[in-house]
């Protein structure tokens, strides 16, 4: 049997060969979900000069996309243009632009949502390259889905994921498929979890995160389901305050019946620091040709810093990653939750380059973006006016052009252009505005992310302090009678050591515990009283039922004893008369409700009075 598979699969392999079909750049329109894709010359020939063709390629399956690869592709460069659109005609969006040289070698052109790809190919009378070879394919369309993340310590909030600090986690990852079984099934035993953190790509969807760094702000989640279809997102890493606890006691030793004070207070050297200072936009955006035309960007913040700036240094940074291929075109504003604005970048500097762009107007592909921070403190450049045509670098695109002697702003610290006083006053939480203005109808960029960088060790204490702890005081074997978030007391039920632990934690969900430990003496009470008692023992306590008295009496005494509730309440007396020298052993049971008692001996004009326990 295996035998006749093999034989079959074979002759299935070269029939397959043997029809599979060959489509030559022309003027046509074509459904299919195999062969081979050239230029209009075929394998053999090179390209027609002076073409302008145009060609249609559609699965003829449904729900299937059409998937060209170029094994090969060389067209004179800057002469000759394909431009590949994704639909079934050149009035689709294009997802290729222009392209020329051996640009598309080796790349992969899907089609998104319409099973059809429409290429035009133009090419000029003089030189005609090798052109191209390519692999048609049908794949199954991607449905849409999602992520979500939880944390074992510490919260995720959108885009954050807030972890305590060094201490280990594990972090569960789950595909949400809102789409499943439209045209496959996806599920989470069949995607594949990458989590990029700290140098290290970690696999499945729970996993176990011990190589903490706190220096290492940032991590990338990509899910890949079952059709090659994936999602990936960038996740801001913040570090929660690391909790000292310090706990003392009224005494480290105490007697059976004797009860134990116990406070506790807590502090973080970075508690402000370290929560919530960091917030990003990792949304693509395109800056278009324009004339006056703003684009924005927005970031929520949701920090737990509830009031306003007060200080232009609470803004630490303004960075953002982009590329334009004219500053003089463009003003980048910074807006924040009320209204209040200052100029990041004026449109001033005529063609001076940020980052690596193309310059083509009609080439709308996106360039290298650098990164410039506008900040207040310690800026490395001037603003962007005043540096504006000192730089130069010699770089090449993308597209494959060369620029020499180009003037560009280097990636690095700049100051802005309006002193970021314009911004005291504003609320720390809520929607910050990144406006960007295009002014003149040429030259274009893309924005390909930027984030907001707060000193929150300049805000109130006190203001984020009450807003992040929950602390308690919990019993290890030893009982606590009362408490409050700082102060305890402890009433031990026997002898030996006790712990009393104390638990602090933050509103994400880190938890901080240190404890302490009492010991208990097995002797309940034995001293020197006055000039009447040479010792006194009172055992056992606590006590179920007997309770028993040991007095050495120095001479006979008459004894009275009284014994009360914990509201002063007497709820027994005896009396002894004349009790002889010496020792002296009175019984008594115990026969009332269980609780605290107080008894009082009275020998003269001395009195004695000790904690009791009745269980």
């Amino acid at each position: 049997m295996q035998k006749n598979i093999f034989i079959l699969a074979i002759a299935f392999f070269i029939v397959n060969n043997l029809f599979g079909q060959t489509f030559n750049m022309s003027n046509t329109y074509v459904n299919t979900c195999t062969g081979k894709f050239y230029d209009d010359g075929g394998l053999a020939s090179s390209y027609s000069a002076n073409a302008n063709i145009k060609m249609t390629i559609c699965s003829d399956l449904p729900n299937r996309e059409i998937s060209v690869h170029f094994n090969s592709f060389d067209i004179e460069n800057s002469y000759e243009f394909l431009t590949v659109y994704n639909g079934d005609s050149a009035l689709a969006m294009y997802m290729f632009d222009s392209v020329t040289g051996t640009s598309l070698n080796g790349v992969t052109i899907q089609s998104i949502g319409t099973g059809c790809l429409t290429f035009v190919f133009t090419s000029d009378g003089s030189i005609q390259n090798s052109g191209w070879d390519a692999d048609i394919e049908c794949v199954l369309t991607c449905q849409d889905f999602s992520n979500s993340i939880t944390v074992s310590s510490g919260s995720v909030n959108n885009s954050e994921i807030s972890l305590c600090n060094n201490m280990p986690f594990y972090i569960n990852l789950y595909g949400i498929y809102n789409n499943n079984d439209i045209t496959y099934h996806q599920s989470d035993s069949t995607s594949i979890f990458e989590f990029a953190y700290n140098s290290n790509i970690y696999f499945g969807n729970n996993i176990y995160i011990d190589n903490i760094d706190s220096n290492s702000n940032h991590a990338v989640l990509t899910i890949t389901d079952t059709n090659g279809c994936y999602i990936s997102e960038y996740y801001t890493i913040n570090f929660l305050p690391m909790i000292n606890i310090n706990i003392s006691s009224s005494n480290d030793t105490i007697l059976l019946g004797d009860s134990i004070v116990l406070n506790a207070n807590f502090f973080s050297d970075t508690i402000i620091s370290q929560i919530n200072n960091i917030f990003i936009n990792n949304n693509v955006f395109f800056i278009p040709d324009g004339s006056g035309v703003s684009y924005e960007s927005i970031i929520n913040v949701n920090s737990n810093y509830n009031n306003n700036i007060l200080d232009t240094n609470m803004i630490k940074s303004v960075c953002i990653n982009m590329e334009h291929s004219y500053s003089g075109d463009t003003d980048i504003e910074l807006k924040c939750p009320n209204g209040q604005s200052v100029l990041l970048k004026e449109n001033s500097g005529s063609a001076t380059f940020l980052g690596e762009p193309i310059d083509d107007d009609v080439n709308n592909i996106a360039g290298v973006g650098y990164d410039y921070c506008f900040t207040q403190i310690s800026p490395i450049y001037g603003n962007m006016t005043n540096e504006a045509n000192l730089y130069k670098y010699t770089f090449t695109d993308l597209a494959g052009n060369i620029y020499t002697d180009q003037d560009y702003f280097p990636s690095s610290t700049y100051l802005p252009i309006n002193n970021f006083i314009g911004l005291i006053g504003c609320p720390v939480n809520g929607n910050w505005t990144l406006k960007v203005t295009d002014n003149i109808s040429s030259d274009n960029g893309y924005i390909f992310n930027w984030g907001l960088t707060f000193d929150f060790s300049l805000f109130d204490m006190d203001t984020v302090f009450s807003t992040v702890f929950n602390s308690f005081w919990s019993e290890g074997n030893g009982s606590i009678i009362g408490s409050d978030s700082l102060n305890a007391t402890g009433l031990p039920l026997d002898t030996g050591l006790f712990t009393y632990y104390y638990n602090t934690i933050t509103n994400d969900g880190c938890t901080y515990t240190d404890s302490i430990i009492i010991f208990v003496d097995n002797v309940v009470f034995s001293e020197k009283l006055f000039n009447t008692v040479n010792s006194l023992n009172i055992y056992p306590v606590p006590t179920d039922k007997e309770l028993y008295m040991q007095l050495d009496l120095i001479k006979p005494y008459d004894v009275n004893i009284e014994i009360s509730d914990i509201s002063g309440k007497i709820i027994k007396t005896l009396s002894f008369k004349n009790l002889q020298a010496g020792n002296n052993t009175v019984k008594e049971f115990i026969d009332f409700e269980n609780g605290i008692y107080f008894l009082k001996i009275q020998i003269e004009n001395e009195s004695m009075t000790r904690k009791i326990i009745k269980l």
